[in-house]
């Protein structure tokens, strides 16, 4: 292995970027070895292509509230991906406009960290603020999702006026299942009634980690932050509910420290996102 990083960082020296296929043997050596920013990151087409069914809780329950929005796969659920680190589909058509401040999208990319973005597919792990400039995203928890050795899966559904992503018990990077994850993203048409007064909602159940080992993390906690928003991508146009990155229940706003993991517990939020300014949460 050292002498593989070797020749890389002698390759990388040269005047042009190595490209390296997302989840690749190659790619998870240099993420271990904090290599990532200094190659050029392609998508694994393969990750998105599945054959497999989603594994179904019993006894599903929908919920419509959108202050319990909550709903559990059932079997009209897709699987989105192979198990993976840092993986996303192919693009996803959708049968309606989704309108995100003021832009108009038919299409989503499913990224396996806890987010979807319509430009093109995500595979960064560490989570940035928002607002900023860059690929349009909906990150109900945007971390670095692991879901390698049986750690969760990443399921969907698509209705006429509405999609459903769900991460499943979901672990962290490096394939760690002692804490795990569970949430839902429902974006809409802007009338479908599972969302009240809005077009975008998350739903939250419980909720364990916040940090890879990669963004820094240690067990799970600390290091770069988890991030819980929308972003337009202008640097303008966003919307926060928090930055997450240690245990408790401790909060103090969007804006201020980042905050305990466990205040998302069983909690959901609904915002409109289809005007170009900030539009505070509906809880």
């Amino acid at each position: 292995m050292k002498h593989l990083l070797f020749l890389v960082s002698l390759f990388l020296s040269q005047t042009f970027l190595a490209q390296v296929i997302t989840d690749s043997p190659l790619y998870q050596q240099l993420k271990a070895s904090g290599q990532l920013g200094h190659v050029v990151v392609q998508p694994n087409h393969t990750i998105g292509n599945v054959t497999g069914k989603p594994s179904v809780k019993p006894n599903p329950t929908t919920k419509s509230n959108a202050c319990d929005c909550y709903i559990e796969p059932d079997s009209t659920y897709i699987l989105a991906m192979q198990p993976n680190d840092d993986g996303s589909t192919g693009l996803i058509p959708i049968p309606f406009n989704f309108n995100l401040y003021g832009q108009t999208f038919n299409s989503i990319y499913i990224n396996n960290n806890g987010n979807i973005t319509f430009n093109g597919p995500l595979s960064t792990f560490s989570a940035t603020a928002f607002p900023s400039t860059g690929n349009a995203i909906v990150a109900p928890f945007w971390a670095d999702v692991d879901t390698r050795n049986g750690n969760g899966q990443v399921v969907y559904k698509i209705t006429p006026t509405a999609v459903y992503v769900n991460w499943e018990d979901v672990g962290y990077y490096s394939m760690q299942g002692d804490k795990l994850n569970t949430f839902q993203l429902i974006i809409t048409n802007g009338s479908d009634p599972v969302i009240d007064q809005g077009n975008v909602a998350f739903c939250y159940q419980d909720m364990q980690w916040t940090t890879g080992a990669a963004s820094s993390g240690i067990n799970g906690f600390y290091g770069i932050p988890a991030t819980c928003g929308a972003n337009k991508g202008d640097g303008i146009a966003y919307f926060l509910i928090s930055r997450f990155d240690h245990p408790g229940v401790d909060f103090d706003g969007a804006l201020g420290n980042p905050d305990g993991i466990s205040w998302l517990d069983y909690k959901s939020f609904a915002f409109d996102a289809s005007n170009s300014g900030n539009i505070p949460p509906i809880p």
